[in-house]
């Protein structure tokens, strides 16, 4: 398991903070696909690549 012992803490952080934004990515997904682009709110349209289909990170 990942674990600041195991690897520097930047990179702890570094790995945790992404497990956490492709998290954020995929509930959103699943809100499209349920609901609709509609039901995001302003920010999460904003994030959202236009080109791909994809999120922007932030």
């Amino acid at each position: 398991m990942l674990t600041p012992s195991v690897v520097a803490t930047r990179h702890y952080r570094v790995a945790r903070d992404l497990r956490h934004a492709l998290a954020e990515c995929a509930e959103l997904r699943d809100i499209i696909a349920m609901r609709g682009l509609e039901e995001l709110s302003e920010a999460d349209r904003a994030r959202r690549s236009p080109r791909r289909g994809g999120w922007s990170a932030s």
